[in-house]
């Protein structure tokens, strides 16, 4: 079980998370999406047990990819996920995989959250401009 303190909510499936006083993004996603879902898929005549194994079904589809994209080098240009942990809704029907990677935070983004001095913002700049020069 990955263990975290929830920090903020960034939108419904994202939030930022403490993991060993190291801040991390925590992106979750939910089979189905969401409750009325399940209601609609009632109305349309399916029962709670074919719902719930469709559920089981696209969640170990995306498991798959999630368990490929983990084997990826070092080198490879895709987001890394650092872990992730499939749970069961415990009073909903379905589940919902939980990935935690790295906080890349873009600099709007980070501004969302932070206010940068004059004097920040330059020292941001010429380290963005050092790593730049970087064979």
């Amino acid at each position: 079980m990955m263990k975290y303190t929830k920090l903020v909510d960034l939108d419904p499936q994202e939030s930022l998370v403490l993991v060993n006083e190291t801040i991390k993004k925590r992106k979750t996603i939910s089979f189905p999406k969401e409750q009325l879902d399940v209601f609609d898929a009632l109305r349309l005549g399916k029962d709670l047990n074919t719902i719930e194994e469709e559920s089981l079904s696209s969640l170990k589809n995306l498991q798959k990819k999630i368990d490929r994209l983990l084997i990826q080098t070092e080198n490879s240009h895709l987001l890394k996920f650092e872990e992730y942990e499939v749970l069961k809704n415990q009073q909903e029907i379905g589940w919902r995989i939980e990935l935690l990677y790295p906080n890349e935070l873009s600099l709007k983004e980070f501004k969302k959250y932070h206010t940068l001095s004059e004097k920040e913002e330059e020292m941001l700049l010429d380290q963005i401009v050092l790593l730049c020069k970087k064979p």
